[in-house]
């Protein structure tokens, strides 16, 4: 995407931030208006932080998501959630809005440590990535930091010596044995 390309693109997704823009260049050539252009810049540097940060309403929930970088091939966006189904519901209203028409095609999990090559501990940062195919057929990976919510889970942990968790795992372990008979039986 070539410069030009990318400041067209700015002026149609902050249209309002470019016209604020164009009144800050019209009061800074006029002398004497210094003091007005401060006042201006710091409405607009407001103004910008609010076009980063949406609020979306879930169920009676409320979730914020910030844009901290956008880029060619991948976006970051910090989710603030207080429940788990809601920040997730959060991020793809977010999709919805941001990339009308386009299509998740992945989804994953990481770590700022896994994505540098380092282990896992769960007080990392997490992301939820989804993998996006746009309108135009481009492809793009948005990261959302999950952090805020990721041990939120509203739903109360499995005992796992209720009836339910014994029989969950006789089920798996009998799938495992099931497994482990395929395997001798391939080699024989």
């Amino acid at each position: 995407m070539s410069k030009y390309d990318q400041v067209i693109d700015w002026i149609g997704s902050y249209w309002v931030g470019a016209l604020a823009l164009l009144l800050m260049a019209a009061l800074a050539a006029l002398p004497g208006t210094r003091d007005g252009y401060a006042i201006v810049l710091s409405a607009f540097k407001k103004l910008l932080n609010r076009l980063r940060r949406r609020t979306f309403k879930i169920g009676t929930e409320k979730v914020w998501l910030t844009t901290m970088l956008r880029e060619d091939t991948y976006d970051v966006v910090k989710v603030e959630a207080d429940v788990h189904i809601a920040g997730v519901a959060g991020e793809h209203a977010w999709v919805k809005r941001k990339y009308r028409g386009s299509e998740i095609t992945g989804q994953s999990l990481t770590t700022l440590d896994l994505m540098q090559g380092r282990g896992y501990e769960a007080s990392q940062i997490h992301f939820d990535v989804l993998k996006l195919k746009l309108r135009n057929g481009k492809r793009k990976d948005v990261y959302f930091d999950i952090s805020s919510f990721f041990h939120a889970d509203p739903l109360a942990p499995l005992d796992p010596k209720s009836s339910v968790g014994l029989k969950i795992a006789r089920l798996y372990k009998k799938a495992e044995q099931g497994h482990a008979g395929d395997a001798r039986n391939a080699r024989a």
